[in-house]
């Protein structure tokens, strides 16, 4: 499965949620809302195509300038199923800055 092939996926199974899809350096990236964060990552642990199971980093990025994004969280994932990767970057506001992580449930299983 190519890149394309993965950001077409997630774009079939979750319209009109993701933005600023692209790939450059062997990483596909995708922006999500915070509301949709649990989601897709359990799309992505679940589906038996795509196999997105090993958490490589989780970070967060403030950008003071943008209104109602000024906090990013980032997971950096990675298929060994299909030996690609994927950032995810999850927009929210400073005022209410509450991203479920995915560390519940299912999710508990990425590994770290």
């Amino acid at each position: 499965m190519t890149h394309e092939q993965i950001i077409e996926t997630l774009e079939a199974a979750f319209a009109g949620q993701l933005s600023d899809c692209d790939t450059a350096h062997g990483i596909s990236a995708i922006t999500i809302p915070a509301a949709s964060n649990l989601k897709v990552l359990q799309f992505l642990f679940d589906s038996e195509d795509l196999q997105f199971r090993f958490l490589t980093d989780l970070t967060a990025v403030h950008y003071p300038n943008r209104t109602n994004e000024e906090l990013c969280v980032v997971y950096h994932l990675h298929s060994l199923h299909l030996n690609k990767r994927l950032r995810i970057k999850c927009l929210q506001r400073l005022s209410f800055f509450l991203v479920p992580t995915g560390w519940s449930a299912k999710l508990s299983t990425f590994t770290v």
